[in-house]
C-alpha cells in the first residue's frame, strides 16, 4: 500500500479513485540501499530519494 498521508489526503477530498497503480523503487517497500545510511545529505540529490510513484485517475463527486 502507498503512502498512508498520501491516501488520508485523497479520502478528504471530495473525489473517488477510479484506477489507481504504485510503482515501487524497491521491492522491500525501502528506501534503495545505496541511501542507507546517508551520511552526506548532499548525496541524495545523485540518487533516487523516492520509494516510488502513485497514479491515480480521479473522479469528481
Amino acid at each position: 500500500m502507498f503512502s498512508a498521508g498520501t491516501l488520508a489526503a485523497i479520502k478528504r477530498c471530495p473525489v473517488r479513485v477510479l484506477y489507481a497503480a504504485e510503482i515501487k523503487t524497491t521491492l522491500h517497500n525501502g528506501s534503495p540501499a545505496h541511501l542507507l545510511p546517508l551520511v552526506d545529505f548532499c548525496q541524495a540529490r545523485n540518487f533516487d530519494w523516492h520509494n516510488g510513484y502513485y497514479l491515480a485517475v480521479l473522479q469528481k463527486a
